[in-house]
């Protein structure tokens, strides 16, 4: 029978697999290493299914430290909003007088 997943983290949702004899898998690599919580899985629990068979799961985003999150746009030292300066455009610096013209 299929264990309830949702709402584990990948880790215990493998184990707890194990302990019930179904493979959890995921489309992005091992369940095992993702620190996400498992948002959907199919088959849904309470399903029949033989010993050893699949349950495919889905993560969902848990935090930055977990490898399905984007990298965040500013660090956590700046304020809420604030561009980091390596994502500020650079400043163009026009100037109007040309050398060996008088001004």
């Amino acid at each position: 029978m299929v264990p309830a997943l949702v709402g584990l983290t990948g880790a215990d949702a493998a184990a707890l697999g194990l302990e019930s004899g179904v493979v959890v898998v995921s489309d992005i690599g091992n369940p095992a290493d993702v620190a996400a919580a498992v948002v959907d899985q199919d088959p849904k629990a309470g399903f029949d299914i033989e010993r050893g068979g699949r349950v495919r799961v889905t993560f969902g985003r848990s935090g930055p430290e977990d490898p399905v999150s984007p990298r965040p746009l500013t660090s956590p030292d700046e304020a809420p909003g604030e561009v980091h300066p390596h994502d500020k455009p650079d400043a163009l610096q026009l100037v109007d007088d040309r050398p060996g013209e008088p001004t």
